[in-house]
């Protein structure tokens, strides 16, 4: 994951060091608001060995603040006209419906 390495990188017209824990992927915590918070909230609900091969523990933790964690009312709004989500698709992204994997589940690859 490269992103990993910009993170620990001061941004332009910023002078010093970062610290060298700013990129440590080891203790990644995510958080956001609205949209943010629902990014958050499936980033927790992911299975990280079967989506990509990381740790099942990928995520240490985080806060979703104001999130939108049940996609149901969206679907059935006005919104959707636009969006266009069918039920089964707010289902799938709807993180109150989803349950996160099991931190000591054993990968296929025996990660």
């Amino acid at each position: 994951m490269s992103w990993y390495a910009s993170a620990g990188r001061p941004s332009p017209g910023r002078t010093g060091t970062p610290e060298p824990s700013a990129a440590t992927p080891t203790r990644l915590f995510v958080s956001g608001h609205s949209a943010g918070g629902h990014l958050t909230a499936m980033a927790a609900a992911t299975d990280w060995r079967a989506f990509a091969g990381l740790p099942a523990d990928t995520i240490k933790g985080g806060c979703g603040i104001s999130g939108l964690y049940d996609l149901e009312p969206i679907w059935l709004s006005y919104l959707n006209d636009t969006l266009r989500l069918t039920p089964d698709e707010a289902g799938r992204n709807s993180p109150i419906l989803l349950t996160p994997p099991p931190l000591g589940a054993a990968s296929p690859a025996g990660r």
